[in-house]
């Protein structure tokens, strides 16, 4: 599990399926054990996972994960400052 955000982690999994890579990601606040949100979604080669995550206006979306030819690529999450 990693932080994507300050108050928001991210468990992503991944197999070969029949139609490319199948990717979930599944997204938890801190504040609200029932803030749970899964992404599921196929990968062909060259595609990429984006999930938008409340940040400072006009932040770029971040690419969780990307399929480069046969692998995956796992982008590194930001350093999150402690609370």
């Amino acid at each position: 599990m990693s932080h994507v955000a300050a108050d928001v982690s991210a468990l992503t999994c991944w197999s070969e399926g029949k139609s490319g890579y199948d990717v979930i990601t599944t997204l938890q606040t801190k504040q609200d054990s029932n803030g749970v949100v899964r992404f599921v979604s196929t990968l062909l080669p060259g595609q990429s996972q984006i999930i938008a995550i409340p940040g400072p206006v006009n932040a770029p979306a971040r690419t969780l994960m990307s399929r480069i030819g046969d692998r995956i690529e796992i982008t590194a999450p930001p350093r999150v400052s402690p609370e």
